[in-house]
């Protein structure tokens, strides 16, 4: 049985932590994300590459919509929802980066 942790959320959606797995569980328009630490870094790093300016004044129609490229599970999503999923990724990463940093000067320490 998995432990899940909220990390954050959003109104479109919502992530946690299962410390079961180590995976990162992101629930965002109707779709479950299941990825490790390494995947969402990349996730993250995706979206951060992605200067908005530049897509918004874009009026081409491959700039109606952004693609991510997460392991089996390709995204392609709308300029709002992009930016709505940015929201929840960078919200879950403070959490992580907190989280890592509560324990580290209180002196928890993940036991086996």
């Amino acid at each position: 049985m998995s432990q899940k942790q909220k990390l954050y959320s959003t109104t479109k959606g919502e992530s946690f932590q299962d410390n079961v797995t180590n995976k990162i569980i992101i629930h965002f328009e109707n779709r479950e994300i299941k990825v490790d630490w390494y995947q969402f870094k990349s996730l993250r790093q995706q979206i951060n590459s992605v200067k908005l300016e530049e897509v918004l004044f874009d009026l081409s129609d491959q700039s109606d919509f952004l693609n991510l490229y997460i392991p089996n599970n390709p995204l392609r999503l709308t300029l709002c929802s992009f930016v709505q999923l940015k929201e929840l990724i960078d919200g879950t990463m403070f959490s992580l980066q907190l989280n890592s940093m509560l324990c580290e000067v209180l002196g928890y320490h993940k036991t086996a």
